[in-house]
């Protein structure tokens, strides 16, 4: 098979296969220059056939380059249209939940796992902001968006709000989206709830804690069940009738 080397190759010859717009614009541009140069060229008007005949010429050999490009950019169009309803899908078929803020912290998008997981819906989550959406006891959302167009990215874990206004922790991805000039245009969010996650530590821990109690109350069952078996043995000697009585006084 080939390598992924030779695509850009190809990419290459295809774009330079197609008409160029500079192309297409300077044949365009011509034919006033055209007309003018041969009315200077042949003013008599027994010539006006030719002149005209010369025109059509040119404005027919024009016409396929003209067609040829916008025949490539409605292609490429429907290429952009397919790439952007495929991306469209992924995002909302997608498990994780994808918020999309401003610049400012205003909510421009979420997918359906964002929506159906906080309780809102798109219309509603647009007229909110960053802050209405972060419990207050964790980093604030303004830290938050600095620490982003600073840094680029963040990862940590946030304390949402719910629309009922129940809480539960999230692992978020926040990064950065900058323009050519290097602004931030938009913060994206990847999250996942991680509140089942955290029962099951939490669970976790507490059975690591009963079994450390366990071994510690075997280990003092063990260290007081020496002593106890030689005392019972040494009582049950000297409650034995063969025993005698110089040696029960010794046991």
């Amino acid at each position: 098979p080939a390598s992924d080397e030779d695509e850009p190759q190809l990419a290459d010859q295809e774009e330079l296969a197609r008409p160029r717009p500079w192309v297409i614009f300077a044949a365009v541009a011509m034919l006033p220059f055209l007309d003018f140069g041969l009315r200077r060229i042949a003013p008599d008007e027994t010539l006006s056939g030719f002149r005209d005949l010369t025109t059509a010429v040119t404005i027919i050999s024009v016409l396929p380059l003209l067609v040829a490009r916008i025949a490539a950019e409605r292609a490429e169009l429907r290429q952009a249209g397919s790439t952007m309803r495929l991306l469209e899908q992924v995002i909302e078929q997608a498990q994780d939940a994808i918020l999309v803020l401003m610049a400012d912290g205003r909510c421009a998008h979420a997918n359906d796992a964002f929506c159906r997981t906080m309780g809102w819906s798109r219309e509603e989550l647009v007229r909110l902001r960053l802050r209405d959406l972060i419990a207050g006891d964790g980093i604030s959302a303004g830290d938050l968006q600095t620490l982003i167009r600073n840094g680029g990215s963040w990862r940590g874990t946030l304390t949402r709000t719910r629309r009922d206004g129940t809480r539960f922790p999230v692992a978020a991805a926040l990064t950065a989206l900058v323009d050519a000039r290097g602004k931030t245009t938009h913060i994206v969010s990847v999250e996942r709830d991680i509140s089942e996650d955290r029962r099951l530590r939490e669970q976790l821990i507490h059975s690591e804690r009963l079994s450390a109690v366990g071994q510690l109350v075997a280990g003092v069952a063990h260290e007081l069940n020496n002593p106890l078996q030689a005392m019972m043995g040494l009582t049950e000697l000297m409650l034995s009738e063969d025993v005698r009585a110089e040696l029960r006084r010794d046991l």
